[in-house]
């Protein structure tokens, strides 16, 4: 699952997505991993912010 595809499904964040994709030709196997070891902390990071500020309105 990539962050341009969906952030989440109870967490509405606004999502931009590229206009050019990436080629998947130039990059190392070691980037592609990063890249989405990238991914998946950002999308942890935005449920976190979700979840604090659903908490917030509860309070």
């Amino acid at each position: 699952m990539s962050i341009y595809d969906k952030a989440g499904n109870d967490v509405s964040v606004a999502v931009i997505k590229p206009q050019v994709k990436i080629p998947d030709v130039g990059l190392s196997p070691h980037t592609k991993k990063v890249m989405k070891q990238n991914e998946s902390i950002i999308l942890k990071q935005k449920e976190k912010a979700a979840r604090f500020s659903r908490l917030k309105n509860v309070l």
